[in-house]
C-alpha cells in the first residue's frame, strides 16, 4: 500500500511494525521523516518480484525491478539511529517487527517528546 510523502507518525509505526513488505524507497523515507530520522538513498536496492508472487508481500514492479527497501533493513537503521535495541529477539519476522516497533514509538514518546497516540 503506499502511503503519502507527508505521512504521520502512526502510519510510520505502522510500517515499521510489518516484517514482510518490501517498502518503495518513497515510502521508506516518508517513514524516516515521519519518525525523524535522516533517509539514506543507500538503503534502497534494486529489486525484482516473480510472476504470480503474492502481491501483499511485493511492491508493484516493472520488468527492469524497482528501488526498494526490505522492512526488516528499515526497521534496524531506525532503531539504530534513534538509539533503540530490543529486549527480546522472536522467531517470526512479524512478532519482531510488533515489538521493535512498540520501543521505537516508547523512544519517539519519552525521548523525543512526539505524540504516538494509543501505540506504546
Amino acid at each position: 500500500m503506499p502511503y503519502q510523502m507527508n505521512m504521520e507518525i502512526r502510519e510510520a509505526l505502522d510500517c515499521l511494525s510489518d516484517g514482510h513488505a518490501l517498502w518503495s524507497a518513497e515510502t521508506a523515507e516518508a517513514v524516516c521523516n515521519a519518525v525523524g530520522v535522516p533517509w539514506d538513498k543507500r538503503l534502497a536496492k534494486k529489486m525484482h518480484s516473480r510472476r504470480g508472487s503474492n502481491p501483499k508481500f511485493n511492491i508493484y514492479m516493472d520488468e527492469e525491478g524497482s528501488m526498494a527497501v526490505d522492512c526488516s533493513r528499515l526497521r534496524y537503521y531506525v532503531m539504530g539511529k534513534l538509539g533503540v535495541s530490543s529486549d527480546r529477539n522472536f522467531y517470526g519476522r512479524g512478532t519482531q517487527a510488533r515489538h521493535d516497533a512498540q520501543w521505537i514509538a516508547l523512544a519517539l514518546e519519552v525521548e523525543h517528546g512526539k505524540d504516538v497516540g494509543d501505540y506504546v
